[in-house]
């Protein structure tokens, strides 16, 4: 089943099951996957940074998108229209703010993983700071996706191909 999103220039994307969500900086597009009907919500320039990662939690209806910029970290989307609720200032265990690149909702453990690069931090369902690691793997970073045991994460670049890394949080 082959699905054309209409933004080619898709950087983040998830699903709640009826809707698929993309995003770029400016625009975050909603698709009804029966319909294929788009519905899309602009946003001025920068806004959500590059949404290269984007999670639905589906326990409050939010799209939560990793925005690559401190102080406003997280960006936080109401689904069902599109509306912007609010910026999340997530902080590591010194009190830093992070420009997180990657988010993942743990729907197991209802919490969040936020990445930076080979960087992870776990955060608990209102953000708070939970406790963090690294992993030592090479490529370009891209989105990540947790089933509560393990992160799946998408990286580009390595020996000329994309790869899955599976990374062990129980370690």
């Amino acid at each position: 089943y082959l699905f054309k999103l209409k933004n080619l220039n898709c950087q983040g994307i998830c699903t709640d099951g009826e809707y698929i969500y993309s995003g770029t900086g400016t625009t975050v597009y909603k698709y009804n996957i029966l319909t294929k009907a788009e519905t899309s919500a602009t946003f001025d320039s920068g806004y959500y940074g590059s949404n290269n990662g984007m999670t639905y939690n589906p326990n409050d209806g939010y799209i939560y998108t990793a925005t690559s910029t401190s102080g406003k970290g997280v960006g936080v989307i109401k689904a069902s229209d599109l509306t912007h609720v609010q910026f999340i200032d997530v902080k590591d265990g010194n009190n830093t703010s992070l420009a997180p690149t990657q988010i993942a909702y743990d729907r197991k453990n209802n919490r969040y993983i936020l990445g930076i690069s080979a960087n992870y931090y776990i955060y608990d369902d209102e953000f708070n700071y939970v406790s963090s690691f690294s992993s030592t793997h090479g490529g370009t970073h891209q989105d990540l996706e947790t089933d509560g045991t393990y992160i799946y994460k998408c990286r580009s670049g390595v020996s000329g191909r994309g790869i899955i890394a599976v990374i062990d949080m129980t370690r």
